[in-house]
């Protein structure tokens, strides 16, 4: 971010930055050769450092050694003390030949995760780790409202320009706050980082009733501030309890009420 930390509000809780915030390379060779294990992280390390000195949880995304040549694509959420709450491994890996766009194979060079992860963030929040691709895939978000007590989520992402320029976004990110009916952090890489490749940007905060409450622009790497009300997602679920009318359908569908 181009906007200096000490000029957020003083009672901020949380930063949220995107996918590869740590380093984004031109080729798959030079993010693995990046990578190292988190204990040993000098990434981590500056990190941990400006949680401490903001008072700041903070959420970030960097390629993480798994040995050999691949890595995996990490999300970090550090609480204000500098400690690790939780870490994420990307499960649903980017192999997709974009129309209009490039071809993309995060799993020549990436180790897919295998569990969902959520913590405690406090202000009565819990927060549902994900990875940009995995906003594709409903049923990871459902699992961690419905099983992990989730009503808030991050969505750390570099988003690919075709695709956001096809609506797939905004969409995509407004149906997950709405069918969750929580809170959607959705940090973006914005603007062109090299000749093969460029991020939508638009990163973009959105309450549980689906509004957009915070918005940047394509290639604006600035910090947008917004205020989260847990009220609000209280409100929006006892008005229209999904919760309670999913076990209709599930039952239909001879699925187990989770």
């Amino acid at each position: 971010p181009t906007r200096p930390l000490t000029l957020a509000p003083p009672n901020s809780n949380m930063l949220f930055l995107p996918e590869a915030s740590a380093f984004l390379g031109e080729t798959s060779q030079e993010t693995v050769a990046q990578a190292q294990e988190l204990d040993t992280s000098t990434v981590v390390e500056r990190f941990r450092d400006l949680a401490k000195e903001h008072s700041l949880n903070i959420s970030f995304c960097l390629h993480e050694a798994a040995g050999g040549e691949k890595a995996y694509n990490t999300q970090v959420v550090l609480d204000e003390r500098g400690e690790i709450k939780a870490r994420y491994r990307k499960v649903h890996l980017f192999d997709v030949d974009v129309p209009r766009g490039p071809v993309l194979k995060e799993s020549r060079y990436t180790v897919g995760g295998t569990d969902l992860v959520s913590c405690d963030v406090g202000g009565s929040f819990v927060l549902g780790l994900t990875t940009c691709y995995d906003l594709r895939f409903p049923e990871m978000y459902q699992a961690l409202r419905y099983c992990h007590g989730v009503n808030l989520f991050s969505v750390p992402s570099a988003f690919t320009k075709p695709t956001g320029q096809a609506g797939h976004w905004s969409t995509l990110l407004r149906a997950r706050a709405i069918e969750n009916q929580s809170y959607i952090v959705a940090s973006a890489q914005a603007g062109r980082h090299s000749e093969r490749r460029e991020s939508f940007g638009h990163s973009m905060i959105i309450d549980p009733w689906g509004v957009v409450v915070a918005e940047l622009g394509p290639e604006e790497t600035d910090i947008a501030i917004c205020d989260l009300n847990p009220k609000l997602v209280e409100s929006v679920r006892q008005r229209m309890p999904i919760d309670q009318h999913r076990e209709v359908g599930r039952a239909a569908l001879g699925w187990d009420k989770k």
